[in-house]
């Protein structure tokens, strides 16, 4: 998985599925890992390093050894953006040797301050989207799409949200990843029309964002726990009713999911 929905799939893999909640939840709040004054002062609004450091290294330590022994294939995605690619890091060869710890890190990496040690040219492969679907996925599969829209087709308020970011936090960035903030909004349409020929060639099922969302917007820099529950809530809430909707063929999910285990 990519960005920070990586350490999520991290521990969905390694089978510690109450502590997904209990972190995003309750821990989240108290780490303290964002900073709107740091946003505003041009240094690291998000801290992605004391995240795994202080959560998933002490509080609730990831079971990487659960990882490597399933059956499941766990792969960590990150932008190198010197030599413009997307890379990816499997569990299967054992992350190509590589400390998966740092490669959370760099998974999460959105601000120059956080480019450091071995991995300083990795940064969240969200920040080049098309880069996603360069590789081809077999026909014959069933795929299960979790599809956040508000993503790819950003209204006024993601808009102005984006280019405050480039003013305050991007001053400092490497050329290359100033471009690519720079390009943003043509790699998004690149990046929609991508998965909508995916969509048309591939059997996929797709989960989609809430057309109704609670009136005050919900995000994760909003780190007070009222709102993370909401959050969490809503995507619990999505889930269930289309788990609902397509029993039978997510029947194929549960069953393959168990089998890996």
């Amino acid at each position: 998985d990519l960005s920070s929905s990586t350490p999520t799939l991290a521990y969905f893999a390694a089978g510690q599925f109450e502590d997904i909640k209990q972190i995003w939840t309750e821990d989240l709040p108290l780490a303290k890992i964002t900073s709107v004054s740091n946003f505003f002062l041009g240094h690291s609004a998000f801290n992605p390093q004391k995240l795994v450091d202080t959560i998933f290294r002490e509080l609730r330590p990831l079971d990487w050894q659960s990882i490597r022994n399933s059956k499941q294939q766990f792969r960590i995605h990150a932008y190198n953006f010197r030599q413009n690619a997307l890379v990816q890091f499997n569990s299967a060869d054992n992350f190509a040797g590589h400390n998966p710890w740092d490669l959370l890190v760099g998974a999460m990496t959105v601000h120059n301050e956080m480019l450091t040690g071995e991995h300083k040219d990795l940064v969240d492969a969200n920040l080049f989207p098309y880069c996603l679907y360069q590789e081809p996925l077999p026909l014959d599969h069933t795929y299960l799409v979790i599809d956040n829209f508000s993503f790819w087709q950003w209204g006024i308020r993601q808009c102005l949200g984006f280019y405050m970011f480039r003013l305050f936090q991007s001053r400092n960035f490497p050329p290359e990843v100033k471009r690519l903030l720079k390009n943003r909004l043509a790699l998004n349409r690149q990046a929609l029309q991508k998965f909508e020929e995916f969509l048309a060639t591939h059997q996929v099922l797709t989960i989609k964002y809430p057309k109704h969302v609670p009136p005050r917007p919900l995000s994760v820099m909003a780190t007070k726990q009222q709102n993370l529950k909401a959050l969490f809530a809503l995507g619990q809430k999505t889930a269930q009713e289309f788990y609902s909707q397509h029993e039978s063929e997510m029947q194929g999910f549960v069953s393959r999911s168990t089998e890996l285990r």
